[in-house]
């Protein structure tokens, strides 16, 4: 079994707690098209790109509305907020530092949009960290398919098994162990009523995490 050489974080949830911003402006964005979808629905599809989940409730429910303008508004809406106010998740800034110092490649993959990455990353001042950012734009498939971890362990240079992935959502684990990467899930409860139960390790905070563990997923 190879080593663990590389750690691939996902952002909204993981990063800073962006998920309730997300839930607010993907509900706000349907409503202004004229779309009344329930929180719990958008709750329910955490980690999964907006454009893919707006589809998903068009062809489910046989709406009919721009998912275009409705997904750019979404992404105005949340862009706005990210500018102005983002907190990072307490203890994981300390946990990027210790994972660079013991000579780990750091990558992001995330279902939001690259735009919407580097505004994150930039207010909470972590964005010199990631060697490589893989986003929605750089997909044809989102989580909870495999393609966003496979690619960005491509771009790192490096084999999905000696990748471990920190994810929030069931999307997203099912997304990391289908392309045969470890998977760290973080128990955020601003991310929803989350299924986290095919990784490898549940954390409920990234204070106790030591990299050790990481080490010997």
């Amino acid at each position: 079994m190879k080593s663990v050489s590389a750690i691939i974080f996902d952002m909204d949830g993981v990063l800073a707690n962006t998920m309730p911003i997300h839930f607010q402006t993907q509900h706000q964005a349907l409503k202004e098209v004229g779309i009344d979808i329930a929180m719990s629905e958008i709750e329910a599809n955490a980690g999964v790109p907006t454009k893919e989940m707006y589809q998903k409730f068009k062809e489910e429910k046989g709406l009919d509305f721009d998912i275009e303008k409705a997904f750019q508004r979404k992404i105005f809406l949340v862009n706005s907020f990210f500018r102005k106010e983002v907190e990072p998740i307490p203890g994981v800034v300390d946990l990027i530092n210790q994972i660079q110092k013991a000579g780990f490649k750091i990558g992001l993959a995330t279902s939001s949009p690259r735009e919407t990455a580097e505004i994150i990353l930039k207010t909470i001042r972590i964005h010199h960290y990631f060697e490589i950012i893989t986003s929605f734009e750089d997909i044809t498939k989102g989580k909870p398919d495999p393609e966003i971890f496979l690619l960005a362990a491509k771009k790192l240079g490096v084999n999905p098994e000696e990748c471990v992935v920190v994810e929030d959502t069931r999307a997203g684990v099912t997304s990391a162990k289908a392309a045969g990467l470890k998977c760290v899930a973080f128990r955020n409860h601003h991310s929803g009523n989350q299924d986290l139960s095919q990784a490898d390790l549940v954390i409920e905070n990234f204070e106790n995490l030591e990299i050790d563990q990481i080490k010997n997923l």
